[in-house]
């Protein structure tokens, strides 16, 4: 996928160069805004619990103002920040997708299986997904990054969530490669499937049609199962982490050693934390689906 960003800045004509760049400082500056409101929360909840354990109510309108600010900042910045991703995307699938066009179409077309799953869906896939996947590990890098920084008074709280991430990481890893080669193989056997009815459409005599679905069903159902066990642990993973940094802010909370804007704010601090420092974890099922499209989209040039 980063030799895909490589080519378009090397090879691409200058146009497509332009509108990647274009698209590049627009993502920058959106993913520079989600930063800065993401790690505004838990300052603002501090502010918050505080007002409410002091019950100062002539300030509860002010925080609230400040929440609606916050809010209708992230609202922006992740709503254009997809479009402009997507976009930004769609001008790396129109060179990527000629590219392969333009080569598949010299000596015998048919030299190469499902070619227009590879052309086509492939490379939707795999730029669409690229797109979103790096502009996530930026902006939760970033972000875990000037948590750490900004709660250096807590290294206890911060230890325990990079231990807890660590652990969760190395369990990932483990469906990896199952997803991997069970996104490959229904990918493969959808194409088969549609490559049937478009002989059919054509008036092409083909009676494997039957045959064909039946290897999608059973391939979609071993991804699916594949699937559900990466699903169970993703969503156990992210309750726990909910319940972890009670456990260890109650002890102090309860002494009185810090107050619930305290509290509170920390729980916020763990949480982003932990969220951000296992995006990939979260993104996991359609990081893969890139990879397996890019091992496609390379597996079909290198034949060409």
């Amino acid at each position: 996928m980063i030799e895909t960003l490589k080519r378009v800045v090397v090879e691409a004509p200058k146009n497509i160069r332009l509108k990647v760049a274009l698209g590049a400082v627009a993502l920058s500056l959106l993913i520079i805004l989600e930063i800065y409101g993401t790690a505004l929360i838990p300052e603002w909840r501090k502010a918050f619990y505080s007002v409410l354990e002091k019950k100062e109510s002539g300030q509860l309108f002010g925080t609230l103002q400040s929440f609606v600010f916050l809010m209708s900042l992230l609202i922006f910045s992740q709503a254009f920040k997809q479009f402009v991703g997507r976009r930004t995307g769609q001008i790396i699938r129109t060179y990527l997708t000629d590219s392969l066009y333009k080569q598949w179409k010299v000596g015998d077309v048919n030299r190469v299986d499902n070619p227009s799953q590879r052309i086509n869906e492939d490379c939707k896939i795999a730029t669409d997904c690229a797109i979103r996947v790096g502009t996530e590990v930026v902006i939760s890098a970033s972000l875990v990054i000037l948590l750490i920084l900004e709660s250096m008074n807590n290294l206890k709280l911060v230890g325990s969530a990079l231990i807890y991430t660590v652990i969760i990481s190395l369990v990932a890893m483990l469906f990896r490669k199952p997803l991997i080669k069970s996104e490959i193989a229904t990918q493969k056997a959808e194409a088969d499937h549609r490559q049937v009815l478009s002989k059919i459409s054509l008036n092409i005599e083909d009676d494997s049609a039957k045959e064909k679905f039946s290897s999608v069903l059973f391939a979609t159902r071993k991804y699916l199962s594949t699937l559900l066990g990466y699903g169970i642990f993703s969503a156990s993973q992210a309750q726990l982490s909910v319940i972890v940094p009670w456990l260890i802010l109650s002890v102090p909370y309860f002494r009185g050693e810090i107050s619930l804007g305290d509290f509170m704010s920390g729980v916020a601090v763990f949480e982003l934390i932990v969220v951000n420092s296992t995006i990939l974890v979260t993104l996991f099922p359609e990081l893969t689906r890139a990879q397996a499209s890019w091992i496609r989209i390379k597996e079909f040039y290198n034949s060409l």
